[in-house]
């Protein structure tokens, strides 16, 4: 299936439904359940970290791991 003919089936259901929002969700989902910056790029063929970053800063909760994660270490 083409990205232009599940556009089409979404639409049908629905003009509030976007693919963005597939691929989003799924970064979100990803990051919170432990994907790093370079699997998101790698899962979705990203060549920038800021678009990882882009993806996933809008939720909470995966900014919210990160910090705890990454917050405290000693480098």
């Amino acid at each position: 299936m083409t990205r232009r003919g599940a556009l089409h089936i979404l639409k049908k259901y629905s003009e509030d439904i976007w693919c963005h929002l597939f691929r989003h969700s799924l970064a979100v989902q990803m990051a919170e359940h432990g994907a790093t910056i370079l699997g998101l790029m790698a899962w979705f063929d990203w060549e920038d970290e800021k678009t990882a970053i882009r993806y996933i800063r809008t939720y909470g909760e995966a900014m919210e791991k990160l910090s705890k994660e990454w917050g405290e270490r000693e480098f």
